[in-house]
């Protein structure tokens, strides 16, 4: 494995807690400027409890009620500006730092969640994404179990979300260790189903109960592409017994084409772009 070396642009190794053990950041030589720069980066924004949850609703596309939220991250830079995802995430999964961030936001996040489901009079739910590093340690179960006894959220307004985009080693260690959030009722989801590594696989060895069809998928719909592998995926999940969200739905017609293949459950910007946890609130009073 092909490590940061001694004579990179900071001239030292960044080993990265991942909960139990200390490892190294992975990463390739004409990339290394920009990892060390954004490793930088991520580690101020930790120590500057700067990274902040953003909710997107998930809405049930026939009543027009809102059932639960995914929770996405923004970093706060120092002059007040927002960082996206796709400026820090990628390195943060290799590194193990998504497991401190992911800490950092889910307290707010929950919190809004089970305050938003008073104002609905509904139990809604929120989707936190997990990647392999999740995988390898408890941390992240004993955080959840830790808020779930304090009754700040209840485990049926939680549910997991497993990305395609990354490889899963051990799938075996992968069930034991969602085996444990199964039984205490939170259930998963596979979360970019068709995009990445093992949707077959890992639909067939996690126990999943749902999955999320990607955007790309979504897109067929109006961008004059066939819809051959939309409808295979439905057709699939509906042969496994799984629950279906659609992701990145845009427009009347992607909705109205996925109600007609029985999809009602749906997020996008159709009903709701990402929000901060104050704006989300405010979003559901005004509906």
């Amino acid at each position: 494995m092909k490590t940061l070396s001694e004579d990179t642009l900071f001239g030292e190794l960044y080993p990265v807690s991942d909960g139990d053990t200390l490892v190294q950041a992975v990463v390739q030589p004409d990339v290394e400027y920009d990892f060390n720069s954004t490793y930088r980066l991520i580690v101020d924004g930790l120590a500057r409890n700067a990274f902040v949850p953003f909710l997107q609703p998930i809405v049930d596309s026939i009543t027009g009620k809102i059932v639960g939220a995914e929770l996405l991250v923004r970093l706060l830079a120092e002059d007040a500006s927002i960082i996206p995802p796709k400026d820090f995430i990628g390195v943060a999964e290799q590194t193990g730092t998504i497991i401190e961030i992911t800490e950092q936001i889910l307290d707010k996040a929950l919190v809004t969640i089970a305050n938003a489901s008073k104002l609905t009079r509904n139990e809604l739910y929120l989707s936190i994404n997990i990647v392999p590093a999740h995988l390898q340690s408890d941390r992240l179960f004993d955080f959840l179990m830790q808020r779930i006894h304090m009754g700040i959220i209840r485990q049926s307004q939680i549910k997991l979300e497993i990305t395609e985009r990354l490889p899963i080693d051990d799938l075996l260690g992968a069930r034991i260790y969602l085996q444990a959030f199964y039984r205490i009722d939170i259930l998963a989801s596979l979360d970019d189903a068709g995009t990445g590594y093992g949707c077959f696989l890992y639909l067939q060895e996690l126990g999943l109960s749902s999955l999320k069809i990607d955007k790309q998928f979504i897109d067929t719909i109006v961008n004059d592409t066939s819809t051959a592998v939309l409808n295979a995926i439905i057709a699939l999940a509906n042969s496994l017994g799984l629950d279906i969200v659609a992701e990145g739905v845009e427009s009347i017609e992607q909705k109205d084409h996925l109600q007609a293949l029985g999809v009602n459950i749906c997020q996008g910007y159709l009903f709701g772009q990402p929000m901060n946890t104050v704006a989300f609130v405010e979003w559901i009073e005004s509906i």
